[in-house]
């Protein structure tokens, strides 16, 4: 059984994205088409116009040179290959997700956020006989937090890959001491089938002395290869040497910084923002493959990089541009840029903070006559242990309620107890005192002040009545509440939402099958809303 709730009314969604999705007024400024069916006609149009034919070219070559140095080839993927194939032609698009090297598949959003791609470029590929549309997954291998991805949760247990780095780009990290995470992983799930095939393919990807960057994009294609989605690792010289006059750009002149200024004003009136504009955006890597960021002064003509003393004047930035184009790394304002840039790209698919952040980024688009994607919410899916959906109706509570905040959701049940009439009416004598203190003051100063202490007298003597009562009413109740704070628990593992905690690994273990194709069945990309599985 299945339900879809809005994500916002339980404080899952922030509000800039809750507003793209409602497609408010205001917000309209922040982007070119909203997504939904119609809008993609007029977005191929657009895209068509706007990528060069020798962008295309540049990008099937360095997608099929990777494949072939990672022995990939066509026979053992058919479907990616016909898709990569089909990218040949100028009636071919993509859809495309990204994310960071996280382990082992990471964590289940972003299987979600992979699935969405595919069943969207599937969706819109079934609405044109002319066009076809492929899914695309963007490794964010340049990406330097390593802490990030090197900690993930396994059936209660966080475990942490011990590596040393400092501030590579994580994937040129070599892969070194990580048998014995992946064996704590083996021994923590159930042995079965799925789990058995899952490990050999973590093996098998994640290899002694690999480069990071390898073992993920092997395993995201063998784990996704049936549903034909293609992995693009940026981190090529070719493919920069294409975003090289937006980088010159971003040196040469404040363009950037300003019209992201300018947005972002207009942005913050309303919502909490993701990020900051940069004087610039780029970050200088160094042989080791360390990623400094570089910093402009305000005469804009001279360099300085964030952890060392190294100084460089725009010349000798823009003359190793130019020629070594694959040292330049794109930092978060960026990076959405590079990606329209070389691919064919009609929409982007993101995580509720992904899509807020990406409605930050048209200004730089408009600045740079690149078209700017459609922003899509990912699929978000929680799924509900056996029989908890029927222990909270016995609570009076509905499905959802149990994702509120713990403070929201205790507050709930009292109501639903009817066991909130205390402090609703110490509130209403509080208000009482106050408007008799009001009404004494316009007759006698005197008498108003006495009114005052009393008020403040009773004010002190209610709420310690109250908190009293609250602890009796938290006695009384304290059985319910404890399972309550357990099957929440269940849902947020290690205190995080299950989506972003649980990893692939389990979920296959779990139901001993491809998860994955599961999934995908209930992934319906123009349909708004949180699914609640009921198992």
């Amino acid at each position: 059984m299945i339900n879809r709730i809005d994500p916002f009314s339980v404080g899952l969604l922030n509000k800039l994205c809750y507003d793209y999705i409602q497609e408010s007024d205001f917000l309209q400024f922040a982007y070119n088409r909203s997504h939904k069916l119609e809008s993609y006609p007029a977005q191929i149009a657009e895209k068509k116009k706007n990528y060069p034919a020798y962008h295309r070219m540049q990008l099937v070559n360095a997608m099929r040179t990777k494949y072939q140095e990672l022995g990939i080839s066509e026979k053992q993927a058919p479907k990616v290959f016909q898709n990569l194939k089909a990218l040949e032609s100028e009636n071919t698009f993509t859809v495309t997700t990204g994310h960071q090297l996280v382990l082992f598949g990471g964590p289940l959003f972003t299987t979600y956020k992979i699935l969405t791609a595919v069943k969207l470029a599937e969706e819109l590929s079934a609405q044109s006989t002319e066009n076809k549309v492929v899914p695309v997954l963007w490794l964010a291998s340049e990406d330097h937090d390593f802490e990030e991805i090197a900690r993930f949760f396994v059936k209660d247990t966080w475990l942490n890959w011990e590596l040393p780095h400092q501030g590579e780009a994580v994937g040129r990290l070599r892969i070194a001491n990580l048998e014995p995470l992946i064996q704590q992983v083996q021994e923590l799930l159930p042995d079965n089938h799925a789990s058995r095939r899952l490990i050999q393919l973590i093996k098998s990807c994640y290899k002694e002395g690999e480069l990071l960057a390898n073992a993920s994009f092997r395993f995201f294609h063998e784990y996704f290869k049936d549903l034909g989605l293609l992995v693009l690792d940026p981190d090529n010289a070719e493919l920069k040497s294409l975003f090289r006059p937006i980088m010159e750009k971003d040196l040469a002149t404040s363009t950037h910084f300003q019209v992201q200024q300018e947005g972002d004003k207009q942005l913050a009136a309303h919502y909490d923002l993701q990020i900051n504009a940069r004087a610039c955006n780029l970050f200088l890597l160094d042989e080791a493959g360390k990623r400094n960021l570089l910093k402009k002064d305000s005469s804009g003509n001279s360099f300085s990089l964030s952890d060392s003393d190294q100084n460089f004047d725009l010349n000798n930035l823009l003359e190793i541009l130019k020629s070594n184009p694959e040292r330049f790394s794109p930092n978060v304002n960026l990076r959405p840029l590079y990606q329209e840039c070389v691919l064919p790209n009609l929409a982007y698919v993101g995580g509720p903070a992904e899509i807020a952040y990406w409605l930050q980024l048209k200004p730089l688009f408009d600045a740079n006559a690149l078209c700017y994607p459609i922003p899509v919410l990912r699929h978000m899916q929680v799924i509900f242990p056996p029989g908890l959906n029927k222990r909270l109706e016995e609570m009076q509570l509905n499905p959802q309620d149990i994702l509120l905040p713990l403070s929201k959701l205790e507050a709930l049940f009292y109501e639903k107890q009817g066991d909130t009439e205390v402090p609703l009416l110490a509130e209403q004598i509080l208000e009482s005192w106050q408007r008799i203190y009001e009404e004494m003051t316009k007759v006698d100063g005197e008498l108003s002040h006495e009114t005052l202490q009393d008020k403040l007298e009773d004010k002190q003597e209610l709420k310690e009545l109250v908190k009293k009562y609250q602890q009796l009413r938290r006695k009384k109740h304290e059985s319910k509440l404890l399972k309550l704070e357990g099957w929440r628990k269940e849902l947020f593992p290690g205190g995080i939402l299950q989506e972003r905690n649980l990893i692939l690994p389990e979920m296959e273990a779990l139901y001993d099958s491809f998860w994955a194709a599961r999934i995908l069945d209930f992934v319906k990309p123009f349909e708004k809303g949180m699914l609640l599985e009921f198992c």
